[in-house]
């Protein structure tokens, strides 16, 4: 059961770029947001699971003191043996680091962007900071930190109209009142365990599509025809690369979805999709409760088992 476990964690870590055609159908947040359980509880199911795997084979070949009969029956419950226990512990260990790492990695890309006081135009953007880089370069992001800061540049202010650059600043501003940054470091964090596999990656890639969507319906929400504003100022800036631990108004790979959803009203769903969206997490939620309860029966019936063959 552990190694179902495991299965599930998989299936929960690919779920989001498998519903992604659908994602611009619901609420952006509300999509974001599963995205984040999905996420969670996939890693958490892998990293148990593996843990799990390592207990149970090294609890049923702890052999010394027990008959042949109970050695066959224990070594049935993990036919990988101590090798495969060992593996399950090294693989637990290692996807800990490389998650550690991201993380650290992400937390250190967001404060080596803030800006200090001495470069650029600093000024107040309600409890935030705006700061204007003297640059014709054209760059729209946010970064986390007290206060959080709203990064543009002279080029952007010189080629955006002014409701344009009201919907740019709003779009920011929900990146750092949502604290989107959380989100990405999760995503940073899939990408460094997982990321080399393409459906975990187009998951990831999901997740900052839902997060960019957030920030424009808020930013739309706030100004009169703000939608048309807000897919104008994007198109205006299309391109700029932006570092993926970093929320950026551009952001490529989100693109062409946030333009087509903007063309149209705000997402309304039906019950029909939203029944859709979370039976297959319900679903896999349901197994991974059920291959818990089982593996730890199976590991009490061990215990209990090596126990008494040592009487």
């Amino acid at each position: 059961m552990s190694a179902l476990l495991i299965v599930v964690g998989f299936c929960l870590l690919i779920l989001p770029g498998i519903a992604r055609p659908i994602s611009l159908r619901i609420d952006p947040r509300r999509w974001t947001t599963l995205c984040i359980i999905a996420f969670v509880a996939g890693l958490a199911l892998i990293e148990i699971g593996l843990l799990a795997l390592s207990a149970t084979a090294f609890v049923a070949n702890n052999h010394s003191g027990c008959t042949s009969n109970c050695i066959v029956m224990m070594t049935n419950a993990a036919p990988g043996g101590v090798f495969l226990g060992w593996v399950g512990f090294v693989t637990a260990s290692v996807l800990a680091v490389l998650a550690i790492r991201a993380f650290i990695r992400a937390r250190q890309t967001q404060e080596i962007t803030r800006i200090e006081s001495f470069i650029g135009r600093h000024s107040n953007l309600g409890q935030h900071e705006l700061v204007v880089l003297d640059t014709q370069v054209l760059v729209a992001l946010s970064v986390n930190g007290h206060p959080g800061q709203v990064l543009i540049s002279e080029g952007l202010v010189n080629t955006l109209e002014p409701q344009e650059m009201a919907a740019v600043l709003n779009h920011e501003l929900a990146h750092l009142d949502h604290f989107h940054y959380r989100y990405l470091l999760v995503a940073s964090i899939v990408e460094a365990t997982f990321g080399r596999l393409s459906p975990i990656k187009r998951s990831a890639e999901a997740l900052r599509l839902g997060i960019e969507r957030w920030a424009d319906e808020t930013a739309a929400s706030t100004l009169q025809d703000g939608r048309r504003h807000v897919r104008s100022a994007l198109l205006h800036t299309v391109g700029v690369r932006i570092d993926p631990a970093i929320a950026g108004f551009s952001a490529l790979g989100t693109v062409v979805e946030r333009l087509n959803a903007l063309e149209v009203p705000p997402p309304n769903p039906s019950i029909k999709v939203r029944g859709f969206l979370y039976m297959p997490g319900t679903v896999l939620g349901l197994i991974a409760v059920i291959a818990a309860t089982s593996w730890l029966n199976e590991l009490h019936l061990l215990l209990l088992m090596a126990e008494r063959c040592h009487l």
